[in-house]
């Protein structure tokens, strides 16, 4: 029997509202209205520790974390190798 990952307990703020305040606080450290390249900037950002901490958490079960995610087992694979996590 595997415990379940992922808890039902939340803290009062949510995911989206902890990333809306770290992308403002970015922006302003930037110190300029036109930052170049924001989506893939904040894609490379998150995607990142989101991989490290699944496959540390799936004990890096590469089909269990990509079932978790949401993902093709492939594209959890082409993802890792180019983030360099395997």
């Amino acid at each position: 029997y595997m415990q379940p990952l992922l808890t039902q307990e939340f803290s009062s703020k949510s995911l989206s509202h902890l990333v809306e305040e770290s992308i403002e606080a970015y922006l302003q450290e930037l110190n300029t209205d036109d930052p170049e390249y924001l989506y893939r900037q904040v894609i490379k950002q998150v995607e990142y520790p989101l991989l490290r901490t699944m496959m540390t958490r799936t004990h890096y079960n590469q089909s269990w974390a990509a079932q978790l995610l949401g993902i093709n087992r492939s594209t959890l694979h082409r993802k890792l190798k180019c983030h360099g996590i395997i």
